[in-house]
Order: C-alpha cells, then structure tokens, then sequence
C-alpha cells in the first residue's frame, strides 16, 4: 500500500498507561509518528515478524497499541481485520488482551 494512505491514519489517540488523558498526534516527534505508521502499515501486511519488530521499535506496548492507536479511522485491531490480515489482527488482539470479535462487534 501507498505510505500516503498511512500518513492519513494516524488519529487524534493513542492512549498510554502512563498518562490519564488521550494524547494528541500532533504531539509526536516525527519519529515517533512514523514508527506508528509503520504499526500500521504492519498491521495490513499481517506478517507476526513485521508487527513485531514495528511494534518493538515504536518503543509502545501492544496493550497501549490494542487500546489506543487508530489507523485509516479505525482502531488497529478493526483495520487489520478489514484488510484482510486476521494473523496479525489476532496477534494483537490476544497481547492487548482484547478479542477481535469484541472489538468487530463494537463497529
């Protein structure tokens, strides 16, 4: 997929433990913004290895990614089922402690 389509995904939240209140996109470094990108961009490839090593860069755990990061609009879990990539979408389901089919349902 076109890296433009990606730039686009990135939503207003990605939700940290750490912090009490979404976190604004525009907030992140372009670093920052780009490894989430590339979360994303994992996520569609529905390759275990690639989202692993995406989300080991992005230096954010994959509960935060299950419950906060958005892609095209959509939460992650939602968008790698929609494209197609059930591995990956299951992967990350099951490390955020989340089920693709709670997640679906809420659409």
């Amino acid at each position: 997929m076109k890296k433009a389509i990606f730039i686009a995904t990135m939503a207003a939240t990605l939700g940290f433990a750490s912090l009490s209140s979404a976190v604004n996109a525009a907030t992140y470094d372009k670093e920052m913004e780009e490894d989430l990108i590339n979360v994303c961009e994992a996520l569609s490839s529905n390759s275990k290895l690639r989202l692993h090593l995406a989300v080991k860069k992005s230096r954010v755990s994959y509960q935060e990614l299950g419950r906060g990061l958005v892609c095209n609009g959509q939460d992650a879990v939602t968008f790698a089922s929609l494209n197609g990539a059930d591995i990956t979408a299951s992967l990350l389901a099951k490390r955020a402690g989340l089920t693709v089919d709670g997640v679906l349902a809420k659409r």
